[in-house]
């Protein structure tokens, strides 16, 4: 895909994607898994490559959808792949907070 810039980050792989960067680990989610969903008001059963065809976040090896998880709390900040267990289990948000302040003071 000519639009997706491809570097190794690690264990796991930094993608360019629309200008945003994604962190995918390949350990999520198996291509081939067979899950359902609904469209146009009609049951499809498909692998995990058909639900991303039509728009749909994967099923992870926890048996819910991948979550893209932001790593720190900029609008156009870099995100995660994340399983749905992860995102469930934290009791709190998750930032990298970096050394700018990001709230607008409005002075009266």
């Amino acid at each position: 895909m000519k639009w997706m810039k491809k570097r190794k980050h690690g264990a796991t792989e930094l993608f360019q994607f629309k200008g945003k960067k994604v962190y995918q680990e390949d350990t999520l989610f198996e291509p081939e898994t067979i899950s359902s969903w609904k469209e146009k008001g009609q049951i499809v059963s498909d692998t995990n490559v058909e639900r991303m065809v039509s728009g749909r976040a994967p099923i992870g090896v926890d048996c819910r959808p991948i979550i893209l998880y932001p790593i720190t709390q900029e609008q156009n900040g870099p995100i995660v792949e994340v399983l749905y267990s992860f995102y469930q289990e934290k009791n709190s948000v998750t930032y990298i907070h970096q050394n700018t302040n990001f709230i607008r003071k409005v002075f009266f």
